[in-house]
């Protein structure tokens, strides 16, 4: 096995750990996570998949993008779930990790890299609130993405118009998630 995969291992292996185990294990924490869940349900009843509604109020400070994510996840593993009301923000951890190791073997090496996704799971509270049902991980990947992309393009030429526009969407996805 050669070293990136190694690598790559490693984070799939730490990443599901820090993210993915024991999602569920505990009940959703007021204010934001019964507030977001509410949000994400009441979106369905209603049938307004653009303007999300809390206790059938108009709600107009958070766009709707992390709450479809959340529907589309307890479409597939059951209503009233909180694995399934975290996980559209801990697969986004997960995928916050992948990029950061791709940016840093792109600027510098591959041990760079994994070094760099290591210091990011590492951090306190990016895995923590990567667990929680928040709309900070799914922002923090879109940016990101978007920064890598941008990068991407201004250092291929040839492919500089695709990279581009794919960082223009993941900065239109970032808004779509925070605002």
């Amino acid at each position: 096995m050669d070293v990136r995969r190694k690598y790559v291992f490693a984070l799939l292996a730490i990443g599901m750990a820090l993210f993915l185990f024991n999602l569920g294990g505990r009940d959703l924490w007021e204010p934001d996570e019964t507030r977001y869940a509410v949000l994400a349900r009441e979106m369905i009843q209603s049938g307004d998949w653009i303007l999300p509604h809390f206790n059938g109020e108009i709600y107009a400070e958070k766009p709707p993008l992390f709450f479809w994510l959340v529907n589309l996840s307890t479409f597939f593993l059951g209503e009233n779930s909180e694995l399934a009301n975290r996980l559209p923000s801990a697969l986004a951890g997960l995928m916050t990790l992948f990029v950061t190791f791709l940016f840093g073997e792109k600027l510098f090496n591959l041990r760079i890299g994994f070094l760099s996704a290591m210091v990011l799971a590492t951090c306190i509270l990016f895995p923590q609130l990567s667990r929680w049902m928040m709309l900070d991980s799914l922002f923090t990947l879109f940016l990101l993405l978007s920064l890598f992309c941008f990068y991407l393009g201004y250092e291929e030429e040839g492919r500089r118009r695709k990279y581009y526009f794919l960082a223009s969407l993941f900065m239109g996805l970032g808004v779509l998630t925070k605002g």
